[in-house]
């Protein structure tokens, strides 16, 4: 699944996190969960765990798109990103605690990379 978003102001968790993530203004045709995703700007590709659901460790129902980008650092609020989708890793989960969140969510990443570099894919990103 491939689509086009903008990037929005998000409440500023994952960088509180050292985990920083792109907000998008879209709601995916996807079941919530965490996926692999390919991103694109300045006709470079990144890769991202992207979250499709609400935060219930966070106690928020409402759904929302959020990617973390990895080996990027930089600002696109207002700019638009396309988004390839291209794996399903697990689904939302609600956890004690932000300690456990984060770990989790290294082990997303680690999953990311598995489906993105080891598939003969690396030539996509930077």
């Amino acid at each position: 699944m491939r689509l086009k978003a903008k990037v929005i102001q998000g409440s500023g968790r994952g960088r509180g996190m050292s985990i920083p993530t792109l907000n998008l203004d879209y709601e995916p045709d996807l079941k919530y969960g965490v996926y692999a995703a390919r991103v694109y700007f300045d006709e470079i590709a990144y890769a991202g765990a992207m979250n499709w659901g609400p935060r219930p460790t966070f106690l928020e129902e409402e759904a929302v798109m959020e990617i973390h980008l990895l080996d990027f650092s930089g600002d696109l609020y207002g700019r638009d990103v396309e988004v390839e989708v291209l794996g399903f890793i697990r689904n939302i989960q609600t956890f004690k605690n932000i300690h456990d969140l984060k770990k989790q969510i290294k082990s997303d990443i680690t999953q990311v990379k598995k489906i993105l570099y080891n598939s003969g894919n690396e030539r996509f990103f930077t």
